[in-house]
């Protein structure tokens, strides 16, 4: 009987040993289990921060994506004002052109008006070409105010452009803390 209860003893104390043990080891796994979660979650957050990152940094691309088209599209349009702008500076030239030679027609109907049958034959074909010449500078002078009026009208666009562009420039720089001056 004392050799069952010294059994019973050993057993008992073998049994809290392995108990402590068992208790040991799992508090040891636990704060481990806590470290890795801890971790983890650092993790996490870091690549949520790296998300929300590269996401304005998309933004930022696309936006800067659109103003360089806005840009192109103010370029293209100031060379087509410049484009209109020589046009009607040629046509101007070409107006004074006849002019002159309108003036000189006159002139020269004028002095070579005689009474022959002859001088009234020239008179009549002057006074045709005089037709015809007047004629020419109408329509160069309504193409010089259909020119100028689109040119007139290319200017006001790119005026409302440029302002469409320059406020949201202009906020996206306040934002950034820099401030500039427009003329």
């Amino acid at each position: 009987m004392l050799k069952k209860k010294i059994l019973l003893l050993k057993k008992k104390k073998k049994s809290t040993c392995y108990e402590k043990q068992f208790q040991s080891q799992k508090e040891e796994f636990d704060s481990e289990l806590k470290d890795e979660d801890q971790k983890l979650a650092e993790i996490l957050k870091n690549n949520e921060k790296f998300s929300e990152v590269i996401s304005e940094e998309n933004v930022t691309s696309e936006e800067k994506d659109e103003m360089l088209l806005d840009l192109q599209n103010q370029l293209n349009t100031k060379e087509t004002e410049i484009n209109l702008s020589s046009q009607v500076k040629k046509s101007k030239q070409e107006l004074d052109h006849m002019t002159e030679n309108d003036e000189e027609l006159k002139i020269m109907h004028e002095k070579k008006l005689l009474p022959s049958k002859k001088s009234q034959g020239n008179s009549s074909e002057l006074n045709k070409l005089l037709v015809i010449t007047e004629k020419e500078i109408q329509q160069k002078e309504s193409e010089t105010n259909t020119l100028k009026n689109m040119a007139t009208e290319k200017e006001y666009q790119f005026d409302e452009l440029s302002q469409m562009i320059d406020e949201p420039l202009k906020q996206q720089f306040r934002d950034l803390g820099l401030y500039f001056c427009t003329s």
